[in-house]
């Protein structure tokens, strides 16, 4: 379908759900309970009111003079319906506006919860509102049509229309998580380019050395480890297991040997003290192996190490 083709899909299919609507709501507070606030405005019920008066209640009046008694029967039916019609649209409108007062609310938009779902509690909701009620609504129409006429019309009419108001609703949420699952993948594959976007543009921004460093292997790898790393992206790609580590590790590079391996620069204090924690010498007689704070400044280990340069340690 072109673009131009699918805005238009949308208005017919958004006339039709609005066109439905109407016969649709005659039945829809008698089949559910906690319609939405926004679906029983009192336009809508006055409208819906209006178009079953004029269809059902002028052809059961125009029946009640033609026929006498057994017209006037179904007139009196076809009034009675659209009274209750009009007493639980407005108590249902009543009561969705003491909902968004109050901490238990239900969605304003919503188009109610079913009486009779619980007949049926193997089926899904969404099911038995789409399919099951515009049903039960038009069997029910079939069987009044031969003792309440126009009634009857009406409310196979009314189910026919729940039927397409339904099926519209259904679509138009199937479509709101279509587009909420779409954004989301979107904002990902946004948020990859640009974390890629960056990461090259570090790379570029890094001398020439450093550079064909980073972009082959993490630094501080050893050439084993990079060799076992290719080793298993073969075996994968292939579908065989991953070759597992060596007990023992890998062995770093001679580099990152070196940098863990290299005795840190000190302060002389520091290391003296040390030094004396592990001097085999048994230290001053009331000092121990603790510094001496009567003696001048940098030789307070003088009796654990002996001054500097002799073979207690104290130069080494």
């Amino acid at each position: 379908m072109s673009a131009q083709a699918q805005p238009q899909a949308g208005q017919i299919a958004q006339a039709i759900a609005t066109i439905a609507t109407l016969p649709s709501l005659t039945v829809l507070p008698m089949l559910r309970r906690h319609v939405g606030f926004r679906l029983l405005k009192p336009l809508y019920i006055v409208l819906a009111t209006m178009l079953y008066g004029f269809v059902v209640g002028f052809g059961s009046l125009v029946g009640a003079l033609r026929y006498g008694g057994q017209g006037a029967t179904r007139f009196l039916v076809a009034v009675l319906f659209g009274a209750a019609f009009i007493a639980l649209a407005s108590w249902q409108r009543r009561q969705g506006f003491n909902d968004l007062l109050s901490i238990q609310r239900h969605h304003p938009d919503g188009r109610g919860i079913s009486r009779l779902a619980n007949f049926a509690p193997a089926l899904p909701l969404n099911r038995f509102q789409r399919f099951v009620e515009p049903a039960l609504v038009f069997g029910l129409g079939l069987l009044l049509r031969p003792v309440a006429g126009a009634l009857g019309l009406w409310l196979m009419f009314a189910g026919v229309t729940l039927l397409l108001a339904e099926s519209f609703v259904f679509e138009r949420q199937i479509d709101w998580i279509a587009n909420e699952v779409s954004a989301r993948l979107n904002a990902s594959v946004m948020e990859e380019e640009h974390d890629a976007r960056e990461a090259m543009e570090r790379i570029a921004s890094l001398p020439p050395a450093t550079r064909q460093e980073t972009t082959s292997q993490p630094a501080g790898l050893s050439s084993e480890l990079r060799a076992r790393i290719e080793e298993n992206k073969r075996r994968l790609a292939a579908g065989a297991p991953p070759v597992a580590a060596p007990a023992g590790g890998y062995a770093p590079t001679p580099a990152l040997a070196q940098a863990t391996t290299a005795a840190p620069s000190l302060p002389p204090g520091i290391a003296a003290a040390r030094r004396a924690a592990a001097a085999p010498t048994p230290g001053h007689p009331v000092y121990g192996n603790q510094p001496n704070p009567d003696a001048p400044k940098g030789h307070e280990w003088d009796h654990v190490l002996g001054p500097p340069g002799t073979s207690n340690g104290a130069g080494q």
